[in-house]
């Protein structure tokens, strides 16, 4: 049986361990070479050795699911930037606060197959890490920025209007809790992408 999709969560590293975690994930990495879809969460403890492990031996993963991963830094981006980045097509790196904005400025543009991205809760993204999300991505169906104190809207705008003049009109936006965010820019988003296509709640 060939695994093309696998769930690592809640590793109890309070129990013995033969080997270190990140050589867990490389053994995991060359034992599954056919893998499609990573799903990591809630985990200090796994570091960017550990991801980038699987992304060197899997050419095949479309989507990265790492949420709440505090360890995770930089050089997970870096790596992920060079190892055929446009194969990537659901990236979720939301509650990972040590991304930096100039890493993550680096990478996204080369994430040109993403159809979801979700960077929310991340203090490194900025408005200039959104529009270069919303140009370089054209088959982008979903963006979530929930909680990014360093977005201020106009780069949404502004993103947004550029997609529509190129006729990318399927996109739903998360903007929750970003009080910083005004409301004309809020109503502007939504008369032009649909209301029910933007949430924006103040949570």
């Amino acid at each position: 049986m060939t695994l093309e999709s696998l769930l690592i969560e809640h590793i109890p590293l309070a129990l013995p361990l033969a080997i270190s975690i990140e050589e867990a994930f490389t053994r995991i990495g060359r034992g599954c070479p056919h893998l499609q879809v990573l799903c990591v969460a809630e985990s200090a403890h796994i570091t960017s050795g550990c991801l980038t492990a699987i992304i060197k031996h899997c050419p095949r993963l479309r989507a990265i699911r790492g949420s709440c991963l505090g360890a995770l830094s930089d050089s997970f981006l870096e790596v992920l930037g060079s190892n055929d980045p446009e194969t990537i097509q659901d990236l979720d790196l939301s509650l990972c606060p040590r991304l930096s904005p100039d890493a993550l400025e680096q990478t996204i543009p080369k994430l040109t197959s993403l159809r979801r991205l979700n960077l929310s809760w991340n203090p490194g993204v900025t408005d200039d890490v959104v529009e270069l999300a919303l140009e370089s991505a054209p088959h982008l169906e979903m963006l979530s920025i929930q909680a990014c104190p360093g977005v201020r809207g106009g780069a949404i705008l502004h993103g947004v209007r550029q997609r529509l003049k190129l006729g990318h009109r399927d996109l739903r936006l998360n903007i929750a809790s970003n009080p910083q965010i005004s409301s004309d820019a809020v109503t502007t988003l939504k008369a032009l992408l649909g209301r029910a296509s933007v949430q924006a709640q103040i949570q």
